[in-house]
């Protein structure tokens, strides 16, 4: 009766799609910018290589607190504060720091002289990248993408400050619409708790 009670609430199936919608929008515009950019620096030698990635390490070092009042006030000028959006980008910028720095270090890990065979055989650049680093750091690819996936599903912190309850993602839904001041909906909770955690 509690499952049906929360897959019967509306706000909860609103805030379940906006949870797969931001985990699935942002996970690939992940990959498609940090993976290409971790190889760009664990390969190539060019002038303030070192700078951009200690900038990159930086964003993975601070915790993701430092981040919200900057975040907050450039959302609230762009007018994308209680918009899905704003929480799509920032997961995409907190995730970006995470997968360029693993993907770097299993992209160094891959000889340079498997590289080389491939481009004495006639590959160019992006088919080396293509069929030879990525197939060689596949573990790495998957490892960046489950946890990022994670993280990016398991956030409360930056949906309870740039969404409202009723037009955001679970963690923020389940922290409000069981919870008040005078009492708790266990029953409630623990079905929403078990939900969240299958994927």
């Amino acid at each position: 009766s509690n499952y049906i009670a929360i897959f019967t609430n509306p706000e909860f199936i609103n805030n379940l799609k906006n949870s797969f919608l931001v985990s699935g929008i942002s996970i690939p515009i992940v990959m498609l910018i940090g993976v290409p950019a971790a190889y760009a620096l664990a390969k190539f030698d060019f002038r303030g290589k070192e700078e951009i990635g200690f900038f990159i390490l930086s964003t993975i070092v601070l915790p993701p607190i430092v981040f919200l009042v900057p975040l907050l006030k450039m959302f609230s000028w762009l007018n994308l504060v209680n918009n899905i959006k704003s929480l799509i980008i920032t997961h995409i910028l907190l995730n970006l720091g995470f997968v360029f720095w693993v993907m770097r270090s299993f992209f160094i890990n891959i000889p340079k002289q498997l590289e080389d065979a491939a481009r004495l055989d006639g590959c160019n650049l992006a088919q080396t990248f293509f069929y030879i680093a990525i197939p060689s750091a596949i573990s790495g690819l998957v490892t960046v993408i489950i946890i990022s996936f994670i993280f990016s599903w398991n956030n409360l912190l930056f949906a309870l400050a740039l969404t409202q309850p009723s037009n955001s993602t679970l963690p923020l839904y389940s922290a409000t619409a069981f919870i008040s001041y005078y009492s708790t909906n266990w029953a409630g909770l623990s079905a929403i708790g078990i939900v969240m955690s299958i994927p």
